[in-house]
């Protein structure tokens, strides 16, 4: 996720406890209106909450996803010796025989890959990696509104505690976050 130099400055200088006051941070506020309407949360714990789940999730996701292209690369494996084992030379693109006999036992070659019962397997292995893949992209679609979300409410925070402590520091906020609100 893209950070703003601002945000980075304020994780390094800001105090993580303290007096607080508002700060007008209309970015950080889009984004707590956006995305917390967007995931139905309401507050940082329960972002918190929902994030953690997500990894979790996401996590076994992953050793799914481990455990079926495991099966994918077997079943790959399998399909590729019970067609080697009828026309070895497909296994050499660069083979002076590998374009004559693709072109003249085309049709043996899909026969054969239409009837086997390994190559179906192969083809439902992928569909398996296909559908975890899927589910690995949308939860890590999911967890990175979460934690631009938590974030955001890091940031309004901090920006809180920064000004009521107020003087330089407060001041080198503002100066950044005037710049990077600046036209180039």
């Amino acid at each position: 996720m893209p950070t703003t130099t601002s945000e980075r400055w304020l994780f390094a200088a800001a105090p993580t406890r303290g007096k607080s006051r508002p700060a007008a941070l209309p970015e950080e506020d889009a984004v707590i209106a956006g995305l917390s309407a967007a995931l139905g949360l309401a507050g940082e714990s329960e972002v918190a909450v929902a994030l953690e789940h997500v990894l979790k999730d996401t996590s076994a996701a992953y050793e799914r996803l481990d455990a079926t292209s495991g099966r994918e690369d077997e079943a790959y494996r399998a399909a590729a010796a019970e067609l080697l084992a009828r026309f070895p030379v497909l296994d050499d693109p660069w083979h002076p025989d590998f374009a004559p006999t693709l072109a003249a036992h085309r049709a043996q070659i899909e026969a054969v890959l239409a009837e086997s019962a390994v190559y179906a397997a192969f083809r439902a292995a992928q569909e398996q990696v296909a559908a975890v893949q899927a589910e690995v992209a949308e939860l890590l679609a999911r967890s990175a509104r979460l934690e631009r979300l938590l974030r955001a409410f890091r940031v309004r925070k901090l920006a809180g505690h920064l000004k009521a402590r107020g003087g330089p520091a407060w001041a080198r906020y503002e100066a950044l976050l005037a710049c990077e609100r600046g036209k180039p």
